[in-house]
């Protein structure tokens, strides 16, 4: 092998030891190329059967919320924050993901991927916009 192609093994090894130790980075790309979503606020937490919802939210609007699902994940077997809502990212007319959210005084953002579930924190400006948005939330109506 040549100095070169031992460099570029080296550059992966590091990358990939940095992502173990900082969580996994952008666990979560697929929400990336989303373009709409819905916002799912339940009404009364952990019932999931009663909710508001705000529909048809960019995610240029949600770049905040993708960006912290996808800093630093991490894996956690159980929920470690009891979620109060959920957002559906589309692409066309298929589902991407759903990213699951807790209150301010958890703070997570949560999702499940290939069988296991991640978290990752939920920054302020998130919790802000999501706050904002409930707000506008509606009872989802048969039309």
């Amino acid at each position: 092998m040549r100095l070169s192609e031992h460099l570029y093994l080296l550059f992966f090894f590091i990358t990939g030891l940095m992502a173990c130790k900082s969580g996994i980075q952008y666990a979560m790309p697929e929400i990336k190329d989303a373009d709409s979503a819905t916002i799912i606020y339940y009404n009364k937490p952990p019932d999931t059967r009663f909710f508001k919802v705000v529909k048809g939210k960019k995610p240029r609007e949600l770049e905040t919320i993708i960006e912290d699902v996808n800093t630093s994940a991490q894996k956690n077997a159980e929920a470690s924050c009891e979620s109060i809502g959920k957002i559906y990212f589309y692409k066309g007319t298929e589902q991407v993901y759903v990213v699951y959210f807790s209150d301010k005084s958890c703070s997570k953002l949560a999702f499940i991927k290939n069988g296991l579930r991640y978290e990752s924190e939920m920054s302020e400006a998130s919790f802000k916009l999501l706050n904002e948005w409930k707000a506008k939330a509606t009872e989802p109506t048969s039309k």
